[in-house]
């Protein structure tokens, strides 16, 4: 069943990071962690899969793309789902508007890219900021491990409609 963005409340569409994943995580992932992956599940692939595993690799790597823990999507949302505004989770009026954009997601348990991360899951997202990481994601604590961390350190990414909405609140 599709939990499309549009059928979910203006406010409520609100995407919670929790950490940001150390280079050395990158890395081991990339070199060992991926192929393995790919290796394993192989057989059960099918070609949307396939398709996001191919985009993924050709993602060429800038200063501008970091890896994320998110934590339960509120949608079924999209590689290529875009963002406007950034914000400690616990503060709305903290914001910075910047522009952010899923360039790959990571399924939380088979540990591949897929082309959707579905509503009510984890996952891993490498999300680019093509004009710069705002604060709140470069203060997001380092984490190297796929956990929960501190409720307190979390940051949401959200379109300028729901935030707007959640300030008036």
């Amino acid at each position: 069943m599709e939990y499309l963005e549009e059928t979910v409340p203006l406010p409520s569409r609100i995407f919670i990071l929790e950490g940001r994943f150390s280079a050395s995580w990158i890395k081991e992932f990339k070199k060992v962690k991926l192929p393995y992956a790919i290796k394993k599940y192989d057989d059960r692939l099918d070609e949307e899969w396939k398709n996001a595993i191919n985009q993924y690799v050709k993602i060429s790597v800038s200063d501008t793309q970091v890896y994320l823990l998110a934590s339960y999507a509120y949608a079924d949302l999209y590689v290529g789902k875009t963002f406007d505004v950034a914000y400690q989770y616990n503060d709305v009026g903290m914001a910075v508007r910047c522009k952010a954009v899923v360039l790959a997601i990571i399924h939380e348990w088979a540990g591949i890219p897929v082309p959707y991360v579905g509503s009510g899951h984890k996952s891993i997202c490498m999300i680019d900021f093509p004009e710069g990481i705002p604060k709140p994601i470069i203060d997001l604590p380092e984490i190297d491990k796929y956990k929960s961390i501190n409720l307190d350190n979390r940051v949401a990414l959200c379109n300028e409609d729901t935030w707007n909405l959640l300030l008036e609140e």
